[in-house]
């Protein structure tokens, strides 16, 4: 499937160094397949999603919001686009 996938697209990224070698290590992508900067499997800066940092704006970001502290929140985190499911996930909260 991998190589059917690298054959049809124009352009052929990996999610890091190490995925294009395994992919390269089977005949997949023929060395076409990139990786932008360090790829995205190169570390999360644990400090910028540290909870100690973000807990003094907690209260303020939920008034803005207008979310009391007993309503249920779901959240989505990815693109808004069609493939990634956003729409079948608002009919599903649509439902509830």
């Amino acid at each position: 499937m991998d190589k059917c996938i690298v054959w049809l697209n124009t352009q052929c990224y990996a999610d890091s160094k190490s995925q294009r070698e395994y992919l390269n290590s089977f005949g997949v992508g023929n060395k076409l397949i990139k990786v932008l900067g360090r790829g995205s499997l190169a570390g999360v800066d644990l400090d910028r999603f540290s909870v100690r940092k973000w807990r003094s704006r907690k209260q303020k970001t939920l008034d803005e919001l207008g979310i009391l502290s007993g309503d249920f929140v779901i959240s989505f985190v990815g693109r808004l686009s069609r493939d990634k499911g956003v729409f079948e996930l608002l009919d599903a909260v649509r439902q509830l």
